[in-house]
Order: C-alpha cells, then sequence, then structure tokens
C-alpha cells in the first residue's frame, strides 16, 4: 500500500468530520488529528524509508562473494530509476 496515494482521501475526510456544524466525538478526534499530524512529513517519511530499504537490499547484492557485473549494472540502473520516479512523484 502506498501511502501517498490514500493522503489526499484521508485529508479530505478529515476536513469532512472536522466541519464547524457538525458536533461529537468525531469531529474532536478528526480536529485532533488534523492538528497533530503533519501528514507531508509522514508520506515524507514514507518515501525516505522505503528508499532506503530500495538501496540496501541494491547494496547486498553488491557485495555478494559471487557477483555478475551485469546483473549488478542493471540492479544499480533500476534503483537510479526507482528512485528518480519517488523523487518525481514528491514534486507533483
Amino acid at each position: 500500500m502506498n501511502i501517498g496515494d490514500k493522503l489526499d482521501a484521508l485529508l479530505a475526510f478529515l476536513y469532512t468530520h472536522s466541519d464547524r456544524g457538525c458536533t461529537g466525538d468525531k469531529v474532536t478526534e478528526a480536529k485532533g488529528l488534523l492538528a497533530l499530524t503533519d501528514f507531508k512529513f509522514v508520506l515524507l517519511v514514507h518515501v525516505l524509508r522505503s528508499a532506503v530499504k530500495k538501496i540496501q537490499l541494491v547494496s547486498m547484492k553488491l557485495q555478494a562473494v559471487f557477483l555478475d557485473t551485469a546483473k549488478a549494472g542493471e540492479r544499480v540502473k533500476n534503483l537510479i530509476d526507482c528512485l528518480t520516479t519517488l523523487r518525481s512523484s514528491q514534486v507533483d
């Protein structure tokens, strides 16, 4: 699951339920979540964690005793493409 895909829906839900015309526990909880959570920070931490995990996998493969240089080059290229995609998706 990509949290970035759900972030807009989650924010819309919280803003809808924290409307001034509404009352009750759900409104209080929605307002509290909106006040306490920096959603962009959460999304960036998720992206960073994903990038570090991908880098670690490639690093472990590159340190293997029996290294196929063609596969290693392909893995590094795939990693660069993945990181470029993650970076460009954050600009949108």
